[in-house]
């Protein structure tokens, strides 16, 4: 996507690094233009949507609300922002934000959040997942939140690994094969997983979080800008009793639940969008090696967990070009 922005005067100087940025991302016919305006939108009427709670999803205390109306989707986030998406060429995202909101806060909520409810709505998949690639092997890190993501895929771009993605992982399909592209280049890491995965490095402090910041990933490795098929699918499963780690195979069911599972802001879709996304990963499902990656929950053990699942694909790789490109392999556990 390439994200034209166009801020208010009032904040343009104090909206945060992610959101200040102008690059292209995902899509090269698809634009964003958002605007920030300092104001109360309490008493904004939504008279003719359709309303939509987000039911099974954990917001805390400010749980969307998602409203329907023709071309227009509204996302209201409360005492937060209000985010008016209008589709057409170029997609238009106005952000209105509430009075005495932290624009940090609305720099994650429109990464996470608003991105990924775009890319649903135009047809592609936004994942809750990190996502590397190696040598020519792209693959992406599921797990819930609090699982390892971010700094299992930290601990892989210390290992050589180039970085696509930290939380949100955009993808599509083309030819038979599911795409993914890279996100922004940032990685948000607890202080404790950083000091332990990247101590040399400087972060920026989030507002909201206290003792969690957010790292270029430029300053240590590269960053992948195109296309590509996703060849492996991890999912991070911990256990606080183990004291080893391993790598087993996922079925197609079991990916396609964690497909569905880490969709975001589905929620927001309407009943036809949210057929094709289910279509869609039912194909990724079929065509995507999945495995779980079975370890202990301890910070010490995060290069460990990084050190199996590289030992991992390039075994992956080695039997992939043994079978001459074929889909389907038998993996053995590591």
């Amino acid at each position: 996507m390439r994200f034209y922005r166009a801020f208010g005067n009032s904040i343009a100087s104090s909206i945060p690094l992610p959101l200040i940025e102008t690059q292209q991302r995902t899509s090269p016919d698809l634009v964003f233009t958002v605007e920030y305006d300092q104001i109360d939108f309490s008493d904004t009427d939504f008279t003719g949507f359709e309303r939509k709670n987000s039911a099974g999803r954990s917001f805390g205390d400010r749980s969307p609300v998602a409203f329907f109306y023709d071309s227009r989707r509204v996302v209201l986030y409360p005492g937060e922002a209000c985010y008016t998406i209008t589709l057409g060429q170029p997609v238009s995202i106005h952000c209105r934000v509430s009075s005495g909101t932290v624009l940090d806060i609305v720099a994650d909520t429109f990464v996470d959040d608003i991105v990924s409810l775009v890319t649903l709505m135009q047809g592609g998949i936004a994942l809750h997942a990190g996502c590397v690639e190696v040598n020519g092997f792209r693959f992406c890190i599921f797990g819930d939140s609090g699982f390892g993501k971010s700094t299992t895929v930290t601990s892989l771009t210390r290992l050589g690994c180039d970085f696509l993605s930290d939380d949100v992982t955009t993808g599509r399909i083309v030819n038979d094969q599911f795409e993914v592209h890279s996100s922004f280049p940032y990685v948000r890491l607890w202080d404790s997983s950083a000091d332990r995965v990247i101590p040399k490095y400087e972060g920026i402090s989030i507002a909201g979080k206290p003792g969690k910041k957010r790292y270029r990933v430029t300053d240590w490795t590269s960053e992948k800008q195109t296309w590509r098929r996703l060849d492996l699918a991890y999912l991070m499963r911990p256990f606080p009793s183990l004291e080893a780690e391993s790598v087993t195979n996922g079925s197609k069911m079991g990916m396609y639940i964690t497909l569905i599972k880490s969709i975001m802001m589905g929620f927001a879709l309407t009943a036809r969008e949210w057929e094709i996304v289910q279509q869609t990963c039912y194909h990724i499902s079929s065509w995507t090696r999945f495995h779980l990656v079975s370890y202990a929950i301890k910070i010490e053990r995060a290069e460990k967990v990084a050190e199996l699942i590289m030992r991992h694909v390039a075994q992956t790789q080695t039997e992939s070009n043994n079978m001459r490109g074929s889909h389907e392999l038998c993996l053995r556990s590591v």
